[in-house]
């Protein structure tokens, strides 16, 4: 064999380790990406935070001054009624309109402590959380999709 021929093999060779190198990593990188269904899910829980946010209970008062009014105490009332009830029954309403498929965890938390923390019957094989949505600085709505 020829110096040129070996050079060549080499190069041929180095060219099949870096192919089987780029092969294995894309195999990776493609296991460790959500599944189609998973980002669909994630997205269904932000929209219904942001929904729940923005009802409104009666004129002027929407479902986040309900919480933050909850938040200073459970037993203040909004809109003739006990707030964090409130709350509570929109949250209620809003997730009898998803597939009833998805159970789901809403927690709305104040400095780190749940003050309203509600749960569906149904068994999670696998949660979706959406991102935590700031209603102030210390009240946090937390909500979760189970499959």
């Amino acid at each position: 064999m020829k110096k040129g021929q070996a050079e060549t093999m080499g190069i041929l060779i180095l060219i099949i380790i870096l192919l089987i190198a780029g092969t294995f990593a894309l195999g990776i990188y493609i296991t460790n990406q959500p599944s189609p269904d998973s980002r669909r899910v994630q997205y269904i829980a932000n929209n219904y935070v942001n929904t729940l946010v923005g009802i409104s209970l009666c004129e002027g008062v929407s479902v986040s001054e309900a919480i933050e009014d909850c938040a200073l105490a459970d037993d203040l009332e909004v809109c003739g009624e006990n707030g964090c009830e409130l709350v509570y029954e929109s949250a209620k309403t809003l997730q009898s309109t998803l597939d009833p498929k998805y159970g789901y965890k809403l927690e709305v938390l104040d400095a780190g402590e749940a003050i309203i923390e509600k749960t569906s019957d149904k068994k999670c094989s696998e949660k979706i959380n959406a991102q935590d949505y700031p209603i102030t600085p210390e009240i946090t709505i937390r909500y979760s999709l189970c499959l």
